[in-house]
C-alpha cells in the first residue's frame, strides 16, 4: 500500500475532498462547497489529503483566523472536516495528515490550534488538550424588565451591505473584550453572508439617538427550519440595556415564552440574571511554541502587570517545561519581556515548572495549577485572570 500525505493541488483535488466529506457527514456536499467556494481567505495550502495507491482516502481542512487576546491578536488554526472514506478507515490516515499539519502550523507561526469534537482521546494523542467551553445559560424571559425597549429604536432586517458597517462597528467595540473572539474584517462578513444563506440569518438592530448601539442575530435551526435560534448578541460599552431590549423584542416576535438556553461569554448582559445550565466541554486547544506564544501576548501581559498593585518592582521568572529551561519572563516597570534560556549563570527570583497543559490553562482559563506556590498564584493569577475562550456559533468551523 502506497500512502502519500500532502496539500491538495488544483480544483479537481478540491472536488475530490468534497466527495470525501459528502460520504462522511450527514450535512451534504453543498454545506462544504458553499463555505470554501465563497471564502476569499481560502487557499489550497490549508486543505490536506491522504492518497492510498493514488486514490484520495482522507481529507482535513485547516481554517486560519485571527482572534483577540485582550489588546493583542493571535493567529489561530481551526481544524475541521476531519474525514476518511469508509473503506479506508482504521489505518491511521487522519492522524498521519494531522501530524504533518502540526509541523506546517508550527512552521507557519500559528500561536494556537482549536477544534470541536466528541472524541477527545483521538486528538489528545497528538497534543491537543480538552478544556471547558463557556457555560450554557438559561435565560428566564420573565426576568426581562419591561420598558427597556422604549429607550431604543429596534428594526428587524437582513444582514446586507447597507447594515454591515453598523454591525461591524458594534462587533468591534465589544469583541476585543471577549477572550479569543474572532477578528472579523469586512471580507469575512461579506463571505459569511454568502455561505450562511441556507441559515437565512435575521438581525434586529437597536439604535439610541440615531446611533446603532447593539444587535441580535438569529439563524434557522436544523431541527426545525421554521424556528430561529439566537446566534449572537453584541452591544457597545455601557449599552447592556440594548441587549435586553433586543432579547425582549426577539422573544415577542418568536412568541417564545419558555426559557432560552444560550452559550455566552462571561460578563455578557444576559448572564446577570441567567442561571448556569451546564459547563460545557469539548473544545480542544493545542500550542506549538511556548516562548513565541508568550512573546505575542507579552504586550497584554505587560498591561496587566502594570495594573497589579505594588508589583512594579522588577522580577524574573524562569519557566521550565519538562526537564529543560524553556524561557524566562522578565516583569518590570517597562512591561513583560520573554527571554530565551541562557547557558550563562543567571539569578532568578523563582523557577516555575509548567507543562503545555498548564500554560494553556493559564492562557485560556486563568487557572493556576494547584501545585504552584502562593507566590506563583499571586503573580500568575494577576497576569492571567479568570476567563473562558469564546467562539460565537457564526464562527464555528
Amino acid at each position: 500500500m502506497s500512502v502519500e500525505i500532502r496539500q491538495i493541488v488544483g480544483r479537481a483535488e478540491l472536488e475530490q475532498c468534497y466527495d470525501v466529506w459528502d460520504h462522511s457527514f450527514d450535512v451534504g456536499r453543498p454545506f462544504f462547497q458553499m463555505r470554501l467556494d465563497h471564502d476569499r481567505s481560502y487557499g489550497p495550502e490549508t486543505t490536506w489529503g491522504a492518497w492510498v495507491d493514488g486514490e484520495l482516502a482522507a481529507a482535513i481542512q485547516i481554517f486560519p483566523y485571527r482572534a483577540y487576546y485582550g489588546k493583542v491578536v493571535l493567529r489561530i488554526a481551526g481544524i475541521g472536516n476531519v474525514a476518511t472514506e469508509p473503506k479506508f478507515r482504521h489505518r491511521g490516515l487522519a492522524q498521519m495528515i494531522l501530524r504533518q499539519q502540526i509541523a506546517w502550523m508550527r512552521d507557519m507561526g500559528f500561536d494556537l490550534s482549536l477544534l470541536f469534537t466528541g472524541i477527545p482521546p483521538f486528538y489528545q494523542q497528538l497534543g491537543w488538550a480538552l478544556f471547558p467551553s463557556a457555560p450554557v445559560y438559561t435565560i428566564d424571559l420573565q426576568s426581562l424588565k419591561v420598558g427597556h425597549e422604549g429607550h431604543y429604536q429596534i428594526r428587524k432586517t437582513r444582514p446586507n451591505g447597507d447594515t454591515l458597517p453598523e454591525l461591524m462597528a458594534v462587533y468591534n467595540a465589544m469583541a476585543n473584550g471577549i477572550p479569543l473572539a474572532r477578528v472579523r474584517d469586512r471580507a469575512y462578513w461579506e463571505d459569511w453572508m454568502t455561505w450562511s444563506v441556507e441559515q437565512d440569518p435575521v438581525v434586529w438592530i437597536a439604535r439610541r439617538a440615531n446611533v446603532v448601539v447593539g444587535y441580535l442575530m438569529a439563524t434557522k435551526t436544523s431541527a426545525d427550519p421554521r424556528t430561529y435560534a439566537i446566534a449572537e448578541c453584541m452591544y457597545k460599552p455601557d449599552e447592556e440595556a440594548a441587549a435586553r431590549a433586543l432579547l425582549q423584542r426577539f422573544s415577542l416576535e418568536q412568541q417564545e415564552t419558555s426559557p432560552i438556553s444560550l452559550r455566552l461569554p462571561l460578563h455578557h448582559a444576559f448572564t446577570r440574571t441567567a442561571q448556569v445550565e451546564e459547563r460545557g466541554a469539548g473544545t480542544m486547544w493545542r500550542g506549538f511554541n511556548a516562548s513565541r506564544l508568550l512573546e505575542h501576548v507579552a504586550p497584554e501581559l505587560g498591561r496587566r502587570w502594570a495594573a497589579m498593585e505594588s508589583e512594579h518592582r522588577a522580577m524574573t521568572l524562569a519557566v521550565s517545561m519538562g526537564d529543560a529551561l524553556a524561557f524566562r519572563l522578565r516583569l518590570g516597570a517597562d512591561g513583560v519581556t520573554v527571554l530565551p534560556p541562557t547557558a550563562a549563570k543567571v539569578t532568578f527570583d523563582d523557577v516555575c515548572q509548567l507543562s503545555w497543559t498548564d500554560l494553556l490553562s493559564l492562557l485560556l482559563l486563568g487557572q493556576v495549577p494547584e501545585r504552584l506556590s502562593e507566590k506563583h498564584e499571586h503573580v500568575l493569577g494577576g497576569l492571567f485572570p479568570k476567563s473562558f475562550p469564546f467562539v460565537w456559533p457564526i464562527d464555528h468551523f
